[in-house]
């Protein structure tokens, strides 16, 4: 019962961990976005 514990708070934490990373690739791309929007004044392809 307890290892079955630690595996879901392996899990947990792990679940959190990703969606993290998830939002730092998102902020960082999104942030690229309008830096390249503004500088050019419009989005590069």
């Amino acid at each position: 019962m307890i290892l079955y514990n630690q595996l879901i708070l392996i899990k947990k934490i792990s679940e959190e961990r990703i969606t993290a990373n998830l939002a730092q690739a998102a902020y960082y791309l999104v942030s690229e976005y309008f830096y390249k929007t503004n500088t050019q004044g419009y989005p590069q392809e």
